[in-house]
Order: C-alpha cells, then structure tokens, then sequence
C-alpha cells in the first residue's frame, strides 16, 4: 500500500510540474495540514507556518496571509492555481492518515 501511495506522489509531481523538493515540500505539508487539521477546506487561511525562503518558489501556489516578515516564520495560504493542485493531489491519493503522515514525516529527514 505504502508503494502505491508513493507512485501517486510521484505521478502527481510530474503531472504538475512540482519535481524538485523546494516545489513539492511545501505544497504536501499544505496538503497535509488541510487535511488533517482544516477538514480537508483548501480555502482556509493559516494553512501553512514557514520561512519566507521556504516558500520563495512556491509564489505560484503559497501568498502569505498578512505582511509577510523576511527570516520570520509567516502563515500562508493557498492561490487560486495553488488549490487546483493540491485537489488534483487529493483526488489521486485521498487521504489516510497514518500512512501519509508517515510519509511527511520521512519527506522532513
């Protein structure tokens, strides 16, 4: 089970053009934290807590919720483009979760 899930990622990445870490990683943490906190509402403010230079190639997908502080961790929230993802992503995956919070947590190390 744990494979299958791990080629949808990867087939989710190709499809959206999100291949390298920097791209993918803060739109899966997003992803999970919809899911997991938020009842899976993509439209939600305070989706994601990061440092602006986490986020800097995700301008596309992520805008801040507020002034957004350099080297200060900022709250984020999803773009129009941003939400067509992650749902492209949820409909690929669904969400369990155990095994995807297994997945984000060997993602992080």
């Amino acid at each position: 089970m744990k494979n299958n899930i791990l080629l949808k990622i990867e087939s989710w990445k190709k499809r959206n053009n999100v291949t390298t870490k920097p791209l993918y990683t803060p739109l899966l943490e997003s992803y999970r934290r919809a899911m997991e906190f938020k009842k899976g509402d993509f439209s939600s403010n305070l989706l994601l807590l990061a440092y602006p230079s986490e986020v800097k190639q995700c301008k596309n997908w992520l805008i801040p919720c507020s002034k957004e502080t350099p080297r200060v961790l900022n709250w984020y929230k999803l773009t129009e483009e941003g939400k067509i993802v992650l749902q492209d992503l949820n409909k690929s995956i669904g969400w369990n979760s155990k095994e995807m919070n297994d997945y984000f947590f060997n993602l992080q190390t």
